[in-house]
């Protein structure tokens, strides 16, 4: 990872109940953006080099947002997981490409599609999509 330099741009934005109905709170939604370009190889994987700092950031999010997880998503279906979670509805639930879930949520995610790896431990679900990560990175990263 020494010598190696990518952008990655921070943007938050704010839910309300009179902005989306089903919401009960208001909600922040904190995301770090990456260039694609940069830590995606040419047939959409996250590059070698970049999965451990991936998975780390993810890591010290889920430390701090215990309440809907972690999602890593990539431009197209950005909000829609966590959409999906909130309002209750399937469609949309699994469109992310890793997360990291509190066990509470085992419900809502049990019933996980082939093309995921999948762990559950007392605490923490962890998700990661096979075609983008090629192994499960809660294995493989320290």
């Amino acid at each position: 990872m020494m010598g190696t330099n990518f952008h990655i741009r921070p943007y938050m934005t704010g839910w309300t109940p009179q902005e989306i109905k089903k919401l009960q709170d208001t909600w922040i939604e904190v995301s770090l953006l990456f260039l694609t370009v940069e830590i995606e190889n040419r047939i959409r994987q996250i590059k070698d080099e970049h999965k451990p700092l991936v998975w780390a950031m993810m890591e010290k999010f889920s430390k701090e947002f215990t309440v809907s997880g972690v999602f890593f998503t990539n431009e197209v279906s950005d909000g829609r997981p966590w959409e999906a979670l909130i309002s209750g509805e399937k469609q949309g639930i699994w469109e992310f490409d890793a997360a990291i879930l509190p066990e509470f949520l085992s419900h809502t995610y049990k019933d996980c599609p082939t093309e995921m790896f999948i762990s559950i431990n007392a605490n923490t679900i962890f998700v990661a999509r096979k075609s983008i990560w090629r192994t499960e990175p809660w294995l493989t990263i320290d």
